[in-house]
């Protein structure tokens, strides 16, 4: 009877070893097939399409600021989950090498004059983008390395606070992906922006500082939106926030004035279908970023101080500085129509190429309201090659002519 009962334990033993073993063996099995998530740079994957833009008309009304937006709470139909707190450190200068090719630098002449920011590519001719930077804009160009490339509003999501351009031709860089996973608090993460005094993008890190719902600036009202570490910027508007996999885990909306960095989750930005028409930017006085004008290359002081004045002018819709910069008499036309076909302009990557004399050559690119600034209607944006020519008087230059240089086109389209 004991030798019975013995052989019975042991069978049962078995039984209850094999099923241990089965259910250790599906959760092993289960972890070891969860897929890591990492960045693809491959140009030919499928890419996540931006919001369409939306058959209805544009709002007949023509408000002066942007409405207050909220966050959709029922956004996915799966939650998005909360990532780790604890683990080792991404290593972020490595991923902002691997992406940083993806951003762009943004600018819009605008009903409110507030288009400068940062964008990044979801393929080779679609950026996202912050929708202050580009709203109501009458003009749009991103700048890839260092060259303007004319764009387009392709649609706004009014409701989450972004927009997609679509531009006039392909450029290469880094795709942007998305992810399915909102960063907690206390996480570290990457923002690849181009602030508003530099050219190139740029690195900041920061951490989450709560992902419950907060509220962004005057003019942007979003809730729902991830809280950071850091300092508002007005040309980090638009920037990715990037996990230590390079994924785009949100975007930055950065009103001027805020004490800290706001940003849309990921999830937002890339889950939502549909979207707005643009509102392209019906007002009567158009203009481009309020943003210190900047001057590169060398010449001398007086030079240097009339073309600031010069081009501080047309940036700012100041006229009279405009004038003040040219000899009387050297502008032709009424003031009314000068002023007119400056005011939507926003002249950037100026560079004093030569200085001989009483003359410098200069470079310069511009965005422009269609049919303003050039005898090509179609034209929004154009490079500019020209020599001004300087008489100095009681030591203060002012320009007496302004040519082409030998066979230069005066300009190109951007």
């Amino acid at each position: 009877m004991n030798r019975l009962s013995g052989r019975v334990l042991a069978a049962i033993a078995l039984v209850m070893a094999t099923i241990c073993g089965v259910v250790v063996g599906v959760v092993l099995v289960d972890r070891a097939a969860r897929p890591t998530a990492q960045p693809s740079t491959n140009a030919s994957a499928p890419v996540t399409s931006a919001p369409a833009p939306s058959t209805s008309n544009p709002p007949t009304t023509d408000p002066t600021d942007l409405p207050t937006v909220s966050f959709p709470t029922d956004q996915p139909t799966t939650a998005p989950t909360t990532g780790p707190t604890t683990g080792p450190p991404a290593d972020f200068p490595a991923v902002f090498d691997r992406v940083r090719s993806g951003t762009v630098r943004v600018l819009a002449s605008t009903c409110s004059g507030t288009g400068i920011g940062t964008g990044f590519l979801l393929d080779s001719r679609t950026v996202l983008t912050a929708l202050p930077t580009v709203a109501r804009a009458v003009s749009v160009a991103v700048v890839v390395d260092g060259k303007p490339v004319p764009a387009t509003v392709q649609s706004e999501s009014r409701s989450v606070g972004f927009a997609s351009l679509r531009l006039s031709r392909a450029v290469s860089g880094h795709h942007f992906r998305p992810s399915s996973t909102t960063p907690g608090t206390g996480e570290a993460v990457g923002i690849v922006g181009v602030p508003a005094d530099r050219t190139a993008s740029r690195l900041l890190t920061a951490s989450v500082v709560s992902n419950d719902a907060v509220t962004a600036g005057n003019r942007v009202n979003l809730k729902g939106l991830l809280a950071l570490s850091d300092v508002a910027d007005l040309g980090l508007g638009g920037a990715p926030v990037v996990d230590g996999a390079g994924r785009a885990v949100g975007m930055i909306v950065a009103p001027q004035g805020e004490p800290g960095l706001k940003a849309i989750p990921g999830t937002a930005l890339f889950t939502l279908d549909g979207g707005d028409s643009p509102d392209r930017g019906r007002c009567g006085k158009p203009a481009g970023p309020r943003v210190p004008t900047t001057i590169t290359g060398d010449a001398p002081d007086t030079i240097r101080a009339t073309l600031q004045g010069y081009f501080d002018g047309i940036n700012t819709g100041d006229i009279d500085a405009v004038y003040a910069a040219f000899e009387p008499g050297v502008l032709k036309g009424s003031r009314s129509a000068t002023e007119k076909g400056f005011r939507s302009t926003y002249d950037f990557t100026i560079r004093i190429r030569a200085s001989q004399g009483p003359n410098a050559w200069v470079t310069f690119d511009s965005i422009f309201a269609k049919g303003k600034l050039t005898e090509k209607p179609s034209y929004t944006c154009a490079r500019w090659s020209r020599v001004f020519i300087f008489n100095e008087t009681n030591g203060r230059a002012r320009i007496s002519r302004v040519e082409n240089r030998g066979s230069d086109p005066l300009f190109r389209r951007c």
